[in-house]
């Protein structure tokens, strides 16, 4: 199924606001220095495009969604962290027993720097969780659930020390639990997307690098 070009979402992104008041930043002069990154926030859309047999890819059109991700800096280039996503599928089968599904996603999200520079960073990600698919026709509702496992890369472009933008492909296959007869299990059960996600992410740091800068500083000089 092809990316649904006919409904464009133009997400507000830019009001992320965390209670940082417990988080010290450092200055500019240490803005590249990776190991005093501590947490990151994204804020983004996510852009569904189902393919493959199953029937999902065969019978909907697939709708803008919402992505976040909050990821803690471990070391020096390894990220772990959690992201929650939504998105909504139009079903075109007239017969089917339902129209509309809302697809929702959480689960754990490992990132890995593959590349660093100055004013742009390249992360292998990889990510796995439970999906929820909340199908609705009319009044009536019901869900399918299941597991899902996504790997991509995100090209994460510097705005300053603090915001980044960011944008990339995964890869998701979805596993569903339906009981199905075996003829037509692999078509409801297996669903497969290449998605893109872009959007913009606040990064907190720590003041470590800053403070052993001013102690070196502050050091007085043995005279000679």
């Amino acid at each position: 199924m092809f990316l649904n070009i006919k409904k464009l979402l133009t997400l507000s992104v830019f009001s992320l606001l965390f209670s940082a008041t417990n988080a010290q930043m450092v200055s500019d002069s240490s803005f590249n220095d990776e190991t005093h990154k501590t947490v990151s926030f994204s804020l983004g859309s996510i852009y569904p495009n189902a393919i493959g047999n199953s029937y999902i890819a065969e019978n909907s059109t697939q709708d803008f969604g919402v992505d976040f991700v909050a990821r803690f800096h471990l070391v020096e280039k390894l990220t772990l962290g959690v992201n929650i996503n939504f998105f909504g599928l139009d079903i075109e089968d007239q017969n089917a027993l339902y129209d509309r599904s809302r697809v929702s996603s959480l689960g754990l999200d490992v990132g890995y720097v593959v590349l660093r520079q100055k004013t742009f960073n390249i992360l292998a990600v990889g990510s796995v969780g439970a999906v929820n698919y909340r199908n609705s026709k009319g009044g009536e509702k019901f869900n399918d659930t299941g597991t899902y496992f996504a790997l991509g890369a995100e090209f994460e472009y510097v705005i300053s020390t603090y915001f980044q933008l960011y944008a990339g492909p995964e890869f998701r296959m979805d596993r569903l639990n339906i009981d199905a007869p075996a003829s037509i299990d692999t078509e409801v059960n297996k669903i497969d997307y290449l998605n893109i996600h872009f959007g913009v992410r606040l990064t907190l740091w720590n003041n470590e690098a800053s403070t052993e800068k001013e102690e070196i500083e502050d050091t007085p000089k043995e005279s000679e």
